[in-house]
């Protein structure tokens, strides 16, 4: 169980990142993030995955896009492990593909978005996003190719 004082820096970081206030926002994140490394040890891996995907989507958020990118990477590995084949890790791998375009990575971007198609497919929601994913697919094929 985390010390609720370690879970107010990541809802600081969520309200300043909500009103743009950057700063604010990656210094309450990376406090958290000093503290979860002593604390989210005795995490399970639901609330690891929890925590880790705020904290990704926070640097998200504020276009810490290197650091997004990493979070959703340690996510989507930490994932494959304790939760494969969800929906969950599907959108993490989404939101890593989107991570990697921003950094030009296309190829990532790519690769991020097929993993996220496998696991759709494995959970049986891959035709409710079909035409979503084949038309990002297609964009970022065309980006490599240029």
């Amino acid at each position: 169980m985390l010390d609720l004082r370690t879970l107010k820096h990541l809802e600081q970081a969520i309200k300043a990142a909500q009103k743009g206030d950057r700063k604010t926002a990656l210094g309450e994140v990376r406090q958290f993030e000093e503290k979860f490394a002593q604390e989210g040890k005795f995490a399970n891996p639901t609330e690891w995955l929890e925590m880790m995907g705020v904290v990704a989507k926070i640097y998200q958020m504020v276009g810490e896009w290197e650091l997004a990118a990493l979070k959703f990477e340690d996510l989507c590995d930490f994932a494959e492990k304790h939760h494969p084949h969800s929906t969950e890790i599907a959108g993490d791998y989404y939101s890593l593909s989107k991570a990697r375009e921003k950094l030009g990575d296309f190829q990532g971007a790519l690769n991020a978005m097929e993993k996220s198609t496998l696991h759709l497919k494995a959970s049986g929601q891959w035709t409710r996003y079909q035409t979503s994913y084949d038309e990002r697919i297609s964009m970022l094929q065309k980006l490599i190719s240029k």
